[in-house]
């Protein structure tokens, strides 16, 4: 009897082998992303990070994927387990958790090229720090780089530069100091008064609530949060119209100042609290 050769054998070589383009693939893909081209190779939509033909085929493939959700007896697309939504909860807490590592990974790397302390306070715990724009104008460039994008968008835009000069890690309560520093106020009476009164509002709500942080006490009022202790905060203002800043504390002014579900935190802290909402 002749031996013909394994059959599993062909298919393990072709199995390697198609591990390897798709290695290949994925180099060249993130070179071209490196070079602030699309994966593709071809330019980016302005604000986007993919061409159209690229985002055009990532539409079509969601709808596709709701469809064969809606098709399959609405199970997970991950898993197969059965669930009301296209994800299951137990594949959305692994998606989440592997995005936060990523996420604490890429800020890591951006604050080891730009500086691991604030450079005007010095403070090192990372929870704290941000990275600034020196010459201002950082909300304008983070809508330019993705419309509705956040620091991660931002901290990737970076990596993918080669880490360009013109930026500073500064904490969150001296980015806010600066930030206020360099405004330009309107010296209309009417834009005067409606300064005054926001200040006034600021100092009855933390009046009552306290004029220090409870966790470093902090006093400067400039830097003072009213935060909420359960870390539903998104969901209460969602809840109220989407009330924030002024309008949130006039909220606590009309139902009389809530005791309970409410502390004071500078900016660094309540920056350090969300992010300890997962560990590494």
């Amino acid at each position: 009897m002749v031996c013909t050769g394994s059959p599993s054998g062909s298919t393990g070589t072709a199995k390697i082998n198609l591990m390897k383009a798709r290695s290949r693939e994925s180099t060249w893909r993130q070179r071209n992303r490196d070079r602030g081209l699309c994966s593709c190779g071809k330019g980016r939509e302005p604000g986007r990070s993919s061409c159209r033909k690229c985002l055009d085929r990532q539409r079509i493939y969601c709808k596709n994927q709701s469809v064969k959700w809606r098709k399959s007896g609405k199970r997970c697309s991950s898993c197969g387990r059965k669930t009301l939504l296209l994800i299951c909860d137990i594949c959305r807490r692994k998606n989440n958790h592997r995005r936060n590592r990523n996420r604490h990974l890429l800020k890591g790397e951006v604050f080891l090229h730009y500086g691991e302390r604030c450079s005007f306070c010095g403070i090192e715990n990372p929870r704290k720090l941000t990275v600034d724009h020196i010459n201002g104008g950082g909300h304008r460039h983070r809508q330019n780089i993705r419309k509705g994008g956040g620091s991660e968008d931002f901290y990737r835009w970076l990596r993918n530069h080669n880490y360009p000069e013109g930026y500073q890690v500064l904490c969150w309560n001296c980015n806010w100091m600066k930030h206020l520093e360099s405004r330009i106020l309107s010296e209309e009476p009417k834009a005067i008064k409606k300064r005054e009164a926001i200040q006034v509002l600021r100092r009855d709500v933390f009046g009552h609530y306290g004029m220090k942080c409870t966790k470093c006490g902090e006093e400067k009022l400039d830097v003072l949060t009213i935060d909420h202790v359960e870390n539903n905060g998104a969901e209460h203002r969602r809840q109220l119209g989407r009330l924030g800043g002024p309008s949130f504390y006039r909220w606590l002014r009309k139902q009389g100042y809530p005791k309970d579900g409410y502390q004071v935190l500078c900016r660094n802290c309540n920056s350090s609290k969300s992010s300890l909402a997962w560990e590494p």
